[in-house]
């Protein structure tokens, strides 16, 4: 912002100066003093080329700042293109792959009622049905981040909706050595999704138990804050697990990106644009070895 003020301030009092030194030029010629002309001249002339010099830079700037805002908007629309075609792709997909693992999910659990006493072929199904779980849930985030959603809206009690995304992580991943500890103020009245924000509820807190896989703590916080305008109500998820590392901040809410061997990086996605649909915005702080702290941000 300064050196678009500057700039154009330069140049007009170059300009001023060039005035300034031409009109000497012309008194000096006028009372017939050689010297002061080649002074006043010189003057002029190196004002002149400054003058030129600062509008070229001008237009080499601003060329290139249009340059730069032209290559955003078509990386822009370069993802909004890329995201259409996933999406009438998964769309397409969605009916063709769902139908046969819902099949191969029944008839595990039929074969596995009619087992009895075979441990090995018991587990085996087990995994199965757990697969085959797995690839309807990588199905549903394809379909989540894709499709355009309009907002569900109604009274939600954050509390009761963050307390019912941890018991459904908890049966999803057993690991008895996290401790939650949580920390509810009484909120304001809020309206919002409640399907919307327990999916990005859950994402986050799958996260936290798959970052503190040796065990830790998370400590989930909710609050309001008078002083802020709009009002608004803060939910913060803290772990005490791996962290992320400085690099790759600014790079886990992009779409498909993820450090997991079993992840396909739309978690993280998908929280963003929930939040971002309900006029909110997303914080992450972390440190390596540490932990990593979300900060939910809804306005009431």
């Amino acid at each position: 912002m300064k050196s678009k003020i500057i700039l154009p301030f330069l140049l007009v009092s170059l300009a001023i100066l060039n005035l300034s030194g031409w009109v000497l030029y012309y008194l000096a010629r006028k009372n017939l003093n050689p010297k002061l002309e080649i002074v006043t001249i010189t003057i002029a002339l190196l004002f002149s080329i400054a003058i030129f010099a600062g509008l070229v830079l001008m237009m080499y700037k601003e060329h290139s700042e249009a340059k730069a805002k032209l290559r955003y908007i078509e990386e822009k629309m370069e993802a909004k293109e890329k995201l259409a075609a996933l999406g009438e792709l998964s769309r397409e997909m969605a009916h063709e792959i769902r139908t046969p693992l819902g099949a191969i999910e029944g008839f595990s659990e039929l074969i596995s009622r009619r087992i009895t006493g075979d441990k090995e072929s018991e587990d085996l199904l087990k995994y199965i049905i757990q697969e085959v779980k797995n690839c309807n849930d990588i199905m549903s985030s394809f379909l989540r981040l894709t499709n355009p959603f309009a907002l569900v809206l109604s009274e939600i009690d954050i509390s009761g909706l963050l307390d019912r995304s941890l018991e459904i992580v908890k049966m999803r991943i057993s690991n008895n050595s996290i401790k939650v500890i949580r920390f509810y103020d009484k909120l304001p009245p809020f309206k919002g999704d409640t399907e919307q924000l327990k999916q990005a509820f859950l994402n986050i807190i799958t996260n936290a138990f798959q970052a503190m896989r040796g065990g830790g703590i998370l400590t989930i916080k909710t609050n309001s804050r008078t002083n802020e305008k709009p009002l608004s109500l803060h939910v913060t998820f803290s772990d005490t697990g791996c962290g992320i590392p400085k690099e790759d901040i600014n790079k886990i809410f992009t779409s498909f990106f993820t450090t997991k061997e079993d992840g396909i990086g739309l978690g993280l996605c998908i929280v963003e644009r929930v939040i971002k649909a309900h006029g909110g915005r997303i914080e992450v702080g972390s440190v390596l070895n540490k932990g990593t702290t979300f900060n939910i941000v809804l306005p009431v």
